[in-house]
């Protein structure tokens, strides 16, 4: 649910969850946080442990038509951030503390890899969703979400 203080009732925004309206400038530092090589061990109880890591890089160059036909069609940018295995799908961060991207391709210890922007992904539905308010769970988007205050934009 949405905060807001408890005296004057303004939303209190979590910045870690923000959406940025538009892109940072190409030569800013940007930066993901993921779960590359997580280790999946089959069994009773099945064991996972995560491997978080912290990845930081400059946004080399904008591709606002894609940069091909069948990889990354949509708007995408290309970085220099080590996008390791099992990122995919991570959050981007720019200067401002706000997600612009995802992290879409890389190579594992190379620094040449690519993020798609945001806004390409605001509408792929996310099944069964309980929202509050309502005893069913069903199908949303993050466009949705950001509507009713769920997800922040700025």
């Amino acid at each position: 649910m949405p905060m807001s203080h408890n005296i004057t009732g303004a939303p209190m925004p979590n910045k870690l969850l923000t959406l940025a309206a538009r892109p940072p400038q190409v030569g800013s530092v940007v930066c993901t946080y993921a779960y590359p090589k997580t280790d999946i061990q089959p069994g009773k109880p099945q064991i996972v442990r995560f491997a978080p890591g912290f990845f930081e890089g400059s946004l080399l160059e904008s591709h606002p038509n894609g940069r091909d036909k069948v990889v990354l069609p949509g708007p995408c940018f290309r970085t220099s951030m080590v996008i390791h295995g099992g990122s995919s799908g991570g959050p981007v961060v720019g200067p401002n503390g706000t997600v612009f991207a995802i992290n879409s391709t890389g190579f594992d210890d190379d620094e040449l890899s690519y993020v798609s922007c945001i806004s390409e992904v605001l509408d792929l539905a996310i099944p069964d969703v309980a929202l509050p308010g309502s005893a069913i769970p069903r199908s949303t988007t993050l466009r949705e979400l950001r509507e009713r205050g769920f997800v922040l934009s700025r």
